[in-house]
């Protein structure tokens, strides 16, 4: 049964995800071609440091030069958790805001576990989790955490750190 099962649905399964999948990246594309037109904000300030935390950094350089275009600001990736703590506690004062992933190797809840020991070290930036799920529960499990929110959507991602800068001053 199991094999009549799976050479019946098997690829449409298949097909169907492949379907998802592209679905989701227009999405994300016209997400991010709606955010390139949007002007400079003028109350943002500029000059401004990002330390972006994630273990696969190219799959955020749209976000990265969308961010730069349309807020001004500089960002500098690292991929560990270890790297980012050392960066930080190198030059407290250079970082206006941190974006991380969530889960990075051997650790499922990294985003988590950074803001946890950022928050100990008495660093109280802006945190933003940028990640793959945009479900409202764990967007406020992390503002629960301390951080500013958490989305998937590079113009929520967009606001959030607009408005977390503005505030911040």
């Amino acid at each position: 049964m199991g094999y009549l099962w799976t050479r019946l649905n098997l690829a449409r399964l298949y097909s169907e995800a492949e379907w998802e999948a592209a679905q989701a990246q227009a999405k994300r594309e016209a997400e991010l071609r709606a955010a390139e037109i949007l002007p400079t904000t003028a109350a943002t300030p500029k000059g401004k440091w990002i330390l972006w935390v994630d273990d696969l950094p190219a799959n955020n350089d749209a976000e990265m030069t969308m961010l730069k275009h349309n807020l001004g600001v500089e960002i500098e990736p690292c991929v560990t958790t270890d790297d980012a703590i050392k960066r930080i506690k190198a030059d407290p004062g250079k970082y206006s805001l941190v974006i991380s992933d969530m889960a990075r190797p051997r650790d499922r809840q990294a985003g988590y576990t950074l803001l946890k020991q950022l928050r100990g070290q008495d660093f109280t930036k802006p945190f933003i989790i940028y990640s793959s799920s945009g479900r409202p529960e764990h967007d406020a499990e992390a503002r629960r955490n301390g951080a500013e929110g958490s989305t998937n959507s590079p113009l929520k991602l967009l606001e959030l750190v607009s408005d977390a800068l503005r505030r911040a001053g």
